[in-house]
């Protein structure tokens, strides 16, 4: 099943796969990782999860608490676009 409040956070990684694995199909043009790093190295061994992990960006969002509010701003962290002024020569 899906991660629940106050299980513990070894835990969490194999419910998600559980509620992400048994969601249905769905169409997906990319996948944003974050959160804690082991959890997720942990996951990409599950075939269940390959084609999720195929589309995953480069970025990876820290999560240090995954508490609602904070998990609430992060799609603002990946909607995000980088800007880089260069003078010209």
């Amino acid at each position: 099943g899906r991660p629940r409040a106050g299980q513990p956070r070894a835990d969490q990684p194999r419910a998600a796969v559980g509620s992400v694995a048994g969601s249905g199909p769905a169409r997906l043009d990319a996948v944003v990782l974050g959160g804690d790093r082991a959890a997720i190295r942990a996951l990409r061994g599950d075939p269940r999860l390959a084609a999720c992990f195929r589309l995953a960006t480069s970025d990876f969002l820290t999560v240090p608490d995954p508490r609602l509010a904070v998990l609430r701003e992060t799609p603002r962290m990946f909607r995000a676009i980088r800007v880089r002024l260069v003078e010209p020569e």
